[in-house]
């Protein structure tokens, strides 16, 4: 779970692109997310260690390439919202319990 702060400075729209790219393909190394976001490898590798240090991206040594993947399925930012109230510790139900339409 990330804080809404953190989330806002990590979470940046060409950061976004990089998680959706590794949540919908098989990327193999950082170069190879590089040139499927036509973005430069070291301007990546940076916001790759952005995400790595906010916990969303790990790193899987395959070879020589270090392999970018998504730590979690899911990521929630707090205040987690359900049905209109914000969930916390003065919640009865789990997250996991709550279903989601």
């Amino acid at each position: 779970m990330l804080l809404r702060e953190t989330a806002e400075r990590v979470l940046t729209p060409k950061r976004m692109e990089l998680l959706t790219e590794l949540a919908t393909t098989d990327v193999r190394s950082m170069r190879g997310l590089g040139r499927r976001v036509d973005r430069d490898i070291s301007i990546v590798k940076r916001d790759l260690d952005i995400l790595y240090e906010a916990g969303i991206v790990e790193y899987e040594q395959e070879g020589r390439a270090k392999r970018p993947v998504l730590a979690h399925e899911n990521v929630f930012v707090e205040p987690v919202v359900f049905d209109g109230e914000p969930l916390g510790a003065s919640t009865t139900k789990p997250i996991d319990e709550l279903a989601v339409d």
